[in-house]
């Protein structure tokens, strides 16, 4: 199939969920992505834009999703990893509790794979990272919301046959579905249930392990190991189960208190101990995110009317992280450097850049920022030497913006380079003809 054909089978797959009554729901604030669902269920689709539904409030959300759910309407779900400085989890934890056919597509920036494992257990669907084209929007859809395959068929026959009472036809459904998919993880997951429904304990076991084998990341069969064991009374080979989940999906603050339960009951104190010590690190660093953002969220609104108590916020978030502190909060740094300029600081601006640079060595818009400030400060000679820095890491630093390259020109000048001073403010012309500081610069050149 090439791939405009695949293309339009996409969008049909997309367009015919809608067509029957399917809704896009969107819970986010990201004006622009609810835009774009919107643009493509309009123009790509050829439907109406009233086919989605979003909003930024959480109850809203949550009475569409009633509303659906009582008219029995198939609903897919955006939400946005994080929405007003708090994780989405527990809304998503509900939603799938009391809307078990609803389909969630999580909206973020990357993440580890613990953290994508924790999503699809307690009931994500899929991913989507932004930004991202219309084609990856409709496929990551398409994904979610594809009608059965033939094996999908045959899953919901022996289902029924096994909620029928009927085990024998059941299992012998299943055993027909891994002829054609040999080890089908949800063949075996639904085998597995069956020999329990029949008592068979050994082979129910089998089956599970079997099914977590052929697929390492689907915590299913592990859980219904535990489930097993604990039923039976077993609750070291519990445990066993209970800790495999914990190093899959680390985030589950609630399993890590059920470990250390079984632990104290089993006498070790210590380790009980230690899974919960374990459960409060994981909830105050959920915590600590939430007044970090928090604290950026106000230095954001501080910084265009008060850069000293912008200052102060920003300050305030990055004590917040402590030795936490990775790549992604070097903007915070960058931040913190432009309200300690505004504030005429820039020499302490460069010290806050530099402890950035000891995050993300190799990032070119710091090594830029200290460049700005050094020729702030009066010392031309430790800015050039930055933006030389800048320029080593990417040579196109001022590819298409005008104020980097009238900037660039200024520390050339600053430097008795006018040659490269005049290249600078003159390809920032030919990037905004009317831009006002280039022409005076260049004017000033000229009367020179």
């Amino acid at each position: 199939m090439d791939t405009a054909a695949e293309a339009a089978q996409i969008e049909d797959i997309v367009r015919n969920y809608i067509e029957d009554n399917g809704g896009l729901v969107v819970f986010s604030d990201d004006r622009d992505f609810v835009g774009q669902v919107v643009e493509v269920v309009q123009e790509r689709l050829g439907l109406l834009g009233e086919d989605v539904y979003s909003s930024e409030d959480e109850t809203s959300i949550y009475n569409v999703l009633l509303r659906r759910n009582e008219r029995q309407l198939s609903t897919l779900m955006f939400i946005e990893r994080e929405m007003h400085q708090s994780s989405t989890n527990e809304f998503i934890k509900m939603s799938k509790e009391q809307f078990p056919e609803l389909m969630i597509i999580v909206l973020t920036t990357e993440v580890d794979q613990p953290v994508i494992v924790y999503l699809h257990e307690i009931g994500v669907d899929n991913f989507i990272t932004k930004p991202l084209s219309h084609e990856t929007l409709l496929e990551k859809v398409a994904n979610t919301v594809k009608p059965p395959t033939k094996i999908g068929h045959l899953l919901d026959r022996a289902r029924q046959l096994a909620f029928d009472g009927e085990p024998d036809k059941a299992r012998s459904a299943c055993e027909k579905i891994l002829e054609i998919k040999p080890k089908s993880p949800a063949a075996l997951m639904l085998l597995g249930d069956i020999h329990k429904q029949m008592g068979n304990g050994d082979k129910a076991v089998q089956a599970y392990e079997e099914a977590h084998k052929s697929e390492r990341m689907y915590l299913e069969p592990i859980k219904k190991l535990s489930l097993y064991y604990r039923e039976t009374g077993e609750r070291q080979k519990e445990l066993e189960q209970l800790r495999k989940l914990d190093k899959l999906s680390p985030y589950n603050v609630e399993r890590k208190m059920k470990i250390g339960d079984i632990q104290l009951q089993l006498g070790d104190a210590d380790m009980a101990e230690n899974l919960y010590e374990d459960m409060i690190d994981v909830t105050r660093q959920e915590m600590n995110n939430k007044i970090y953002r928090m604290h950026l969220d106000v230095a954001e609104k501080m910084l265009p009317v008060d850069a000293a108590r912008a200052e102060k916020y920003y300050r305030k978030a990055l004590e917040v992280k402590g030795d936490q502190l990775g790549p992604k909060d070097v903007n915070a740094f960058n931040r913190l450097g432009m309200a300690l300029r505004r504030q005429k600081k820039p020499r302490e601006a460069v010290t806050e850049y530099q402890k950035a640079l000891e995050i993300s060595p190799e990032d070119e818009n710091l090594y830029y920022n200290i460049a700005l400030a050094y020729l702030e400060a009066g010392e031309a000679e430790q800015s050039l030497e930055a933006v030389e820095q800048a320029l080593a890491l990417n040579e196109h630093l001022a590819r298409d913006n005008e104020k980097i390259s009238y900037n660039l020109g200024l520390i050339y000048l600053k430097n008795k380079d006018r040659e490269r001073a005049l290249s600078c403010f003159e390809y920032a012309l030919e990037v905004k003809q009317d831009y006002e500081p280039a022409l005076r610069m260049l004017a000033k050149m000229e009367q020179a």
